[in-house]
């Protein structure tokens, strides 16, 4: 892994890889700490659910036992399109359970201009 040729192949990758990074913590300095650790608590607790409940009640286009890889119709899986936002039932359930909804708000803090910066990077 130390070869010189190895290093040049993942040189970009190591600096998305810092960028990333200093970009998190950036974000985390932001919004606090404190703020950021009871966050990410509950989002963990929220994955934790999602991760045991919702595989069983999810069904998705294509599965292990669909031995010819055919897609189900779409009216017949539990995904928002095609075969993104499966389980979203599921994870509407225990967001409920935990009254997240609306309490992940961490931009509310940002001036009007830090908003607008974040919002035109995430549009697809």
């Amino acid at each position: 892994f130390q070869s010189e040729t190895f290093q040049r192949r993942i040189h970009w990758d190591q600096m998305l890889h810092k960028a990333a990074n200093k970009s998190l913590d950036l974000t985390i300095a932001q919004f606090g700490q404190s703020k950021f650790e009871q966050n990410l608590k509950l989002f963990r607790q929220a994955q934790a659910l999602a991760r045991t409940r919702c595989p069983p009640k999810t069904t998705f286009p294509c599965s292990a036992k669909n031995k010819n890889h055919r897609a189900r119709p779409l009216t017949r899986t539990h995904c928002l399109w095609t075969d993104a936002g499966c389980g979203f039932s599921c994870l509407d359930d225990i967001a409920s359970e935990l009254s997240l909804w609306g309490s992940f708000e961490p931009l509310q803090n940002m001036t009007r201009i830090q908003r607008s910066k974040v919002s035109t990077t995430t549009d697809y």
